[in-house]
């Protein structure tokens, strides 16, 4: 909010948000940004032009790109486990616009940005990020500064004063290479292998750098940075042993009422086996739970 707090009315730039929302929320920060500043606000549609002195913030559910033609929305795969994407919005802005792009990292989670930044600084553009003492959440900033070269680090009241006032916009950097708005996805030979599966499809997963930042695609197009899909394969193996949980308590309470219906019987021996199955399957179920509770404890301290 302070950013925006500080651009005038006569902004002479467009200004694009993308912030990471479930699909089936409604965002609301179109509105708490045009409270906070002089810089009118909405959300963005498919037949929005680009407009100086206006901010555009991307639909749940749907990437946020730019081209020549205007704005576009777009319901692709998604990348880093979002849609919006950060990444696909930088990329086509870098792609469409070059040297006159200013990309911004705010606080966040995780390493969404950090190669949409690097193609926006490769085409020309302008690289700032926050500062981690700024951010309350400084994963994203603190991994933009670890893969790209930024030219601009401060507060995001800082930021925001950089951008409003067009003789503090440092210039870019390096000469401009040709970017595309939406890299195809790797085929065989168009990457490195890397035996692992897509956590969204279950497809091939391959590892092929964008400007120096590493990524790894499947067929279908869903994209990942190194620290979204090591903690996207973290979700998908804690759902899968909650599942292993489930079905072994499961198992127990089967075991339990068979070893029921035969304890009045004369099978003594198969009423003693299911209790002993019973009981294996519990502990088992007991052993994969507390391994869960403790990997997400550790986690969260480490986080």
């Amino acid at each position: 909010m302070s950013l925006v707090g500080v651009l005038p009315p006569d902004l002479d730039a467009a200004v694009f948000v993308v912030l990471h929302v479930a699909a089936s929320s409604r965002s609301v920060l179109a509105e708490i940004l045009a409270r906070a500043g002089l810089v009118p606000a909405a959300p963005a549609r498919p037949d929005d032009q680009i407009v100086a002195g206006r901010i555009l913030v991307a639909p749940p559910d749907h990437h946020l790109l730019l081209d020549a033609g205007g704005v576009r929305l777009d319901h692709g795969p998604k990348e880093n486990g979002h849609r919006p994407s950060v990444d696909a919005l930088f990329r086509s802005a870098a792609a469409a616009f070059g040297p006159r792009v200013v990309g911004v990292v705010l606080s966040g989670s995780r390493d969404d940005g950090s190669a949409g930044l690097a193609a926006i600084k490769a085409a020309g553009g302008v690289a700032m990020a926050q500062s981690l003492e700024d951010a309350l959440y400084p994963s994203m900033p603190r991994s933009a500064s670890e893969h790209v070269d930024l030219d601009v680090v401060g507060s995001a009241r800082e930021l925001g004063l950089v951008i409003a006032a067009p003789e503090r916009r440092p210039a870019g950097g390096g000469t401009p290479v040709a970017t595309h708005p939406d890299p195809p996805p790797p085929v065989s030979g168009g990457g490195d292998a890397t035996g692992l599966t897509c956590p969204e499809c279950g497809g091939a997963l391959w590892e092929r750098p964008e400007e120096g930042v590493s990524r790894f695609a499947c067929h279908v197009g869903h994209r990942y940075s190194e620290e979204s899909l090591l903690a996207e394969h973290g979700e998908t193996l804690e759902a899968a042993l909650w599942t292993a949980v489930r079905a072994l308590m499961e198992r127990a309470g089967l075991l339990r009422r068979l070893a029921e219906q035969v304890r009045a019987g004369p099978a003594s021996m198969s009423h003693r086996r299911f209790e002993a199955a019973a009981n294996e399957a519990e502990q088992h179920a007991v052993t994969i739970r507390d391994g869960i509770l403790a990997a997400s404890s550790d986690a969260r301290e480490t986080a």
